[in-house]
């Protein structure tokens, strides 16, 4: 199935889409992969989950909370652990979109995750630990 390159698809917004592995079955992906990608067949993506991590994830779990907005139906996680390239043509209805300012959280503890580069943040956006 080819994806349709009329269907955009933006950096902070929330689709349904599944895929193989930790997305086999249908559920919100929060698109990550910068806009000026927009062409790739792929699309970057972290995963978000309504359950609640126990103390030892809670620094890759960030706290998404349900709004008109961004469409989810419970309050929610995205899961920093969880980055997954799922192909456009996987990605069946977008629900929403977060909000900037919970966009710049997400991607200072993005940094965070995958880098040793902590003293690099901004401290107003992500407090060293």
């Amino acid at each position: 199935m080819m994806w349709q390159k009329s269907i955009a698809m933006k950096r902070g917004e929330i689709w349904i889409g599944a895929e193989s592995g930790y997305a086999s079955k249908p559920r919100p992906a929060l698109i990550i992969q910068s806009d000026r990608y927009g062409q790739a067949e792929s699309v970057i993506t972290c995963l978000i989950t309504s359950h609640e991590v126990n103390a030892t994830g809670r620094d890759y779990r960030v706290a998404l909370p349900k709004t008109q907005a961004n469409g989810l139906k419970v309050d929610s996680f995205v899961m920093l652990d969880k980055m997954v390239a799922i192909p456009r043509s996987k990605l069946a209805k977008r629900i929403g979109a977060i909000e900037s300012k919970k966009m710049d959280e997400l991607y200072a503890r993005l940094v965070d995750f995958l880098s040793e580069w902590r003293d690099s943040l901004q401290k107003d956006i992500l407090p060293v630990h």
